[in-house]
């Protein structure tokens, strides 16, 4: 009986942090991030139910316990693509306010300290206790979440750092210059160098994505 109590008590402590988290850093959810988190989440679980059955013993202890870390896994890694959604959003929704900005970028470092405390802690102490394959096994979907999330932050600072410049802000101060016959000064040149640096960084984080995936699975 204390099993399913304990079982119970993950289930509700999963769906109340969730919807607490939800509501404080995102509010309420567009239906394409909804989509979106539905379908991540789907293929996550089925992903994680078809790993347990093959490769975990069939002892109940252990199953138990590659499904309470792979729930904690499930968390960071909803919240990872609903925050990479609205980063998304946020950076191209002219009516975005301050607060909305706030309240993604807090949520993204967040997660990313989250991912790389939880990745620390339990490396630390299962590197002994447990062997090179399983520990590998742990920390794939840490060091995955953890690249998605340093992505994101790269291209959402770049962009927050776009929006607060003097430029943007001044609109059209461009188009002034050019009409008195002046160069607009440093910002094409600044412009075309963001957008280089954010194709060299989506790139570089993708590329480092499917080689980490392909090596999980050659590994599984």
């Amino acid at each position: 009986v204390s099993l399913f109590v304990l079982v119970n008590l993950g289930i509700h402590t999963f769906i109340v942090t969730s919807i607490i988290t939800k509501a404080i850093f995102l509010g309420t959810l567009h239906d394409l991030e909804v989509r979106k988190t539905m379908e991540r989440m789907l293929n996550y679980v089925t992903f994680k139910v078809v790993f347990v059955g093959a490769v975990v013993e069939p002892d109940v202890m252990e199953v138990l316990l590659w499904m309470s870390w792979f729930t904690l896994l499930g968390f960071f890694k909803m919240f990872t693509g609903l925050v990479q959604d609205r980063c998304e959003w946020l950076t191209s929704a002219p009516g975005a306010t301050r607060v909305m900005h706030l309240r993604a970028a807090a949520l993204l470092v967040m997660l990313l300290g989250a991912v790389c405390v939880c990745s620390a802690v339990s490396g630390g102490a299962l590197h002994r206790r447990v062997g090179l394959s399983d520990l590998l096994l742990l920390q794939f979907e840490l060091v995955l979440m953890g690249v998605d999330l340093v992505r994101s932050a790269v291209k959402y600072a770049v962009h927050v750092a776009d929006l607060d410049s003097p430029d943007s802000m001044a609109g059209g101060a461009g188009l002034e210059s050019e009409w008195r016959g002046m160069p607009a000064g440093g910002a094409g040149l600044e412009s075309e160098w963001r957008g280089t640096f954010l194709v060299h960084a989506e790139f570089v984080g993708e590329a480092l994505a499917l080689t980490l995936t392909l090596l999980h699975y050659l590994h599984i």
